[in-house]
């Protein structure tokens, strides 16, 4: 029996869907890159509609060719167990299916002799003359009277995002339905003062007010009322709609403040009047918490606002600046007067979280050329989590600009509507790994640079010189005058290692505007004569209108393996001074939603998510963005 007191029901979860591999001809395209003509559709509705010791009855929607009455030719449904569903699809068992019936006719299959204590995986797909469709998405039952026997997967990245005296701030990414498969029903999230186990779960106390972060893809609880010298210890477990509840996963750890906790408040009635203020008086192992409010240049004052709104001097290093309630409840506003945060050099392990950074313009100062309005750091490895970066202007950088030796990090933050000379999302020069670290700069984990625009090149971001690793990160719909309207990549970085690269791991870029290099373009550094040099895995080119989507200048580099290129319009195609490192894929992605208004995330029957490559390829997911179950 589950108590309902424990059930928070997601609204649009976006789980990480694992999917099988089929055959190439699994996704065939016409001459425009769409679906060839007389494909039949995908099986969208494989169910299971019985079960029994040692037998499992599927049911589905006859499907059909769009236009044409008539039913498709035949089947092929096959099966696997659990976990075994990364082998190639050819390899699968077969079972029976019915002689296909007219389009939308409810139809149901027999699988026997199946062993009743082993969970099963099914997918379906149908033929029409010589061609087959895509795969349904999986399916996993049990052989038995009550099939739904597997739990979802249990949650491993529970974190603690801050504690103060008397509250904290957990946040956790959702899991399947089964195992990884779908979307779990609900969470129970539980703490105690003591490290939690299976043996003290049910004696621990409940949390509730669950929050689901629908554009960051994460839950979110907030816990009050905490003793302020006691440690906590918290733990969620998942449960899907029939009962079956996930194992404990990791633990995570709610210790009291190491220091000193600065209350801000919008009317000035915290422990420190102003957000600048807290900064200002930050030590290490301190918490600078604010409320919610809107936060101006005219209610913030501050003696440095020739830098900035926010100011951290150099040096300062250690502490955390979080918002109570997250960005869309807290939001500093520049109000066109100057930059909205700048932090000057040297500021190792200082945290910026949940705010939103908008209105910012930028002032030069020292004689220096214009950066970014949002926020301008340098030599530094400040990490700048769940902020948006919205609505600011600059000349290199409109959102962001970074410079120098460090190994900075902006993760699960949305960059979008700035706009600039050069970078209107990011703008990053002369970046590398502090030591003799050639790999590891500028880091975009889990970030949206969507929608930002310049009057030269680099809509979305500029890397001059610079080594930047951006990880399953969405570019989108940017724009630039001249080129790059996704990225512009110039040069390489100036490091003792010649090895430096700008690097792109399971990213999607799409949809993005420049007479050169729609996507990404890569030239020289006139001055210093360093070629760009690019790496691309695992990654989604899509939607680029324009000619030349990537686009190389004279002996750059760029290379790329296990990625999906597809619905350009200078077609499917890779540079022919690319370098191929295998796996590439040059069929229909599958995104699940309207075209006009994409988020670009995957249908379950996509060959870009992992264990579908057409090849059987183990590229892992291709994309920034998971499957959304049921599309």
């Amino acid at each position: 029996m589950v108590r309902t007191a424990q059930w928070v029901v997601p609204a649009l979860v976006l789980a990480l869907c694992s999917l099988f591999a089929c055959s190439q001809e699994d996704s065939p395209t016409g001459p425009t890159g769409g679906p060839a003509a007389g494909l039949p559709t995908t099986v969208g509705d494989l169910h299971v509609a019985a079960a029994d010791f040692g037998s499992i009855t599927l049911g589905w929607t006859a499907p059909g060719v769009p236009g044409n009455p008539q039913p498709v030719q035949s089947y092929d449904l096959r099966y696997t167990t659990l976990d075994a569903e990364f082998t190639d699809w050819d390899t699968w068992p077969t079972a029976p299916a019915p002689t296909p019936a007219p389009p939308g006719t409810a139809q149901t299959t027999v699988v026997a002799a199946l062993e009743p204590g082993s969970t099963w995986i099914f997918r379906l797909r149908s033929r029409s003359a010589d061609l087959w469709s895509t795969l349904s998405a999986p399916v996993v039952a049990s052989a038995v009277p009550d099939w739904d026997q597997t739990p979802p997967a249990a949650v491993d990245d529970l974190e603690v995002r801050w504690r103060s005296e008397q509250a904290l701030l957990v946040s956790w990414s959702p899991t399947g339905d089964d195992g990884r498969h779908g979307a779990a029903a609900a969470y129970a999230l539980r703490y105690a003062a003591e490290p939690l186990a299976a043996g003290n779960w049910e004696q621990a106390s409940e949390a509730g007010g669950h929050v689901y972060d629908a554009a960051r893809r994460r839950w979110t609880c907030q816990l009050a009322g905490l003793d302020p010298a006691q440690t906590v210890y918290l733990a969620v477990r998942a449960v899907d709609d029939a009962g079956n509840w996930s194992d404990l996963g990791n633990v995570a750890v709610g210790a009291p403040p190491g220091g000193t906790v600065w209350h801000v408040n919008v009317d000035g009635s915290g422990t420190v009047p102003t957000i600048g203020e807290g900064v200002a008086r930050a030590r290490p192992g301190d918490l600078v918490l604010v409320g919610p409010g809107h936060y101006t240049w005219m209610n913030q004052g501050g003696p440095m606002h020739d830098l900035g709104m926010i100011f951290v001097g150099r040096d300062t290093t250690g502490f955390t600046v979080a918002s109570e309630q997250g960005p869309t409840a807290t939001i500093i506003d520049a109000q066109q007067q100057g930059r909205v945060l700048f932090i000057q050099a040297y500021n190792n392990e200082i945290v910026f979280e949940g705010f939103t950074l908008t209105g910012g313009v930028d002032t030069p100062y020292d004689g220096d050329t214009q950066k970014a309005g949002g926020l301008v750091f340098h030599l530094t490895s400040t990490t700048i989590r769940d902020c948006v970066i919205t609505g600011n202007s600059g000349g290199e950088g409109g959102g962001v600009y970074y410079g120098g030796v460090g190994r900075p990090t902006l993760e699960r933050c949305i960059i979008t509507n700035n706009h600039a000379g050069r970078g209107g999302g990011v703008y990053a020069v002369n970046v590398s790994g502090p030591g003799q670290d050639p790999y590891h700069g500028l880091s975009l984990i889990d970030c949206e640079i969507t929608n930002n625009w310049v009057t030269s090149y680099g809509g979305g971001v500029c890397t001059v010189m610079a080594v930047v690793r951006l990880e399953r990160t969405l570019i989108a719909d940017n724009s630039a005058v001249t080129s790059g309207g996704g990225v512009a990549i110039i040069g390489h970085a100036m490091h003792p290692s010649p090895d430096t690269w700008v690097e792109f791991h399971g990213c999607t870029l799409a949809r993005n505007q420049a007479p050169l290099g729609a996507a990404v373009r890569l030239t020289f550094d006139a001055q210093q004569q360093r070629v760009g040099r690019a790496r691309m895995f695992s990654s989604i080119v899509t939607g680029h209108e324009n000619q030349y989507c990537l686009s190389l200048n004279t002996n750059c580099q760029l290379e790329v393996g296990c990625s999906a290129i597809f619905g350009n319009q200078d077609g499917a195609r890779l540079p022919g001074t690319a370098v191929d490192l295998g796996d590439n894929i040059y069929v229909d992605p599958l995104f699940c939603e309207d075209p006009a208004a994409p988020t670009w995330s995957l249908t379950t029957a996509s060959p870009c998510l992992p264990g579908a490559h057409p090849n059987g390829a183990a590229c892992g997911l291709i994309g920034a963005r998971p499957a959304v179950p049921g599309c």
